[in-house]
């Protein structure tokens, strides 16, 4: 893996599309090997699914959510890294 394919920090790249029905991408990047998790919640703070929980080289990565068994409403997806809080997104969901 070349250095220009590695990101200097962790960032996300999109979440899209947002709003979405019923599945969304989630894009990011990080500088280091971590151990991923991402998480989306429901607006009362409930874990609704997790999309992964592995360890990750540095680099870009994308992963898809459906929700096609979900109810419409807003939802977070939180995104940690070695057990930190890397980043927290809000998306709709709309049937």
């Amino acid at each position: 893996v070349s250095d220009e394919n590695i990101p200097s920090e962790f960032t996300l790249v999109s979440v899209y599309p947002n709003p979405f029905n019923p599945r969304t991408s989630i894009s990011f990047g990080i500088s280091e090997t971590l151990n991923i998790d991402i998480d989306i919640f429901n607006i009362n703070g409930q874990l609704i699914e997790n999309i992964i929980s592995e360890t990750l080289s540095a680099g870009f990565y994308n992963y898809q959510w459906n929700a096609r068994n979900t109810s419409s409403g807003v939802y977070f997806i939180k995104i940690h890294g070695n057990n930190r809080l890397l980043t927290v997104h809000k998306i709709v969901l709309l049937k």
